[in-house]
């Protein structure tokens, strides 16, 4: 899928330097998105084995959005590896801000979403959010992500303080 030069499609193992580079950016960029310093400083070794991981494992997805060879998005879902849990997914999505309020992320959401109704795997679908994070959190509405519960002190900000967070979830084919 193309629209104005961004190539949405499913990450792939020589995307790793480019991986490591991308959540580096959304680390020095925003506050909104945590990413996890010792994800940042993985070598790209490390990262073409994480990619080849999920690649093997239909309930794990990670779709990125491309321009120009550069990763400028990116939708991941991790889901766990115990028996009783594997019905369970961690959504993460990103994007850089040069790119925000495009449709990338919508573009993203859908590619990731349209998998893991194919793959049937997992079904419970999780995320946290910072509650001021008003655009995510209704891009994840439109999705059919509702909040299941709010955290007071959910995150911390060195200049803020402590701030709330959601965790919204979407049940696929739970009666």
């Amino acid at each position: 899928m193309a629209i104005n030069g961004v190539i949405i499609r499913r990450i792939a193992v020589s995307d790793a330097a480019h991986y490591r580079e991308f959540l580096r950016r959304i680390q020095q960029e925003t506050n909104l998105v945590p990413v996890a310093v010792e994800e940042t400083e993985w070598t790209v070794a490390l990262w073409q084995l994480t990619i080849a991981s999920i690649l093997e494992q239909p309930q794990d997805q990670c779709w990125v959005a491309t321009n120009d060879q550069q990763i400028i998005g990116a939708a991941r879902l991790v889901s766990a590896p115990e028996p009783g849990l594997r019905h369970i997914g961690e959504l993460s999505i990103a994007v850089v801000q040069d790119y925000w309020h495009q449709s990338i992320g919508t573009q993203l959401m859908t590619k990731l979403m349209d998998a893991v109704q194919q793959a049937a795997m997992p079904r419970r679908l999780e995320l946290t959010v910072q509650a001021r994070n008003t655009h995510a959190i209704a891009l994840y509405r439109q999705f059919g992500f509702t909040v299941e519960a709010e955290l007071t002190a959910g995150y911390q900000e060195p200049q803020l303080g402590w701030l709330p967070v959601l965790q919204m979830v979407q049940l696929i084919n739970i009666g």
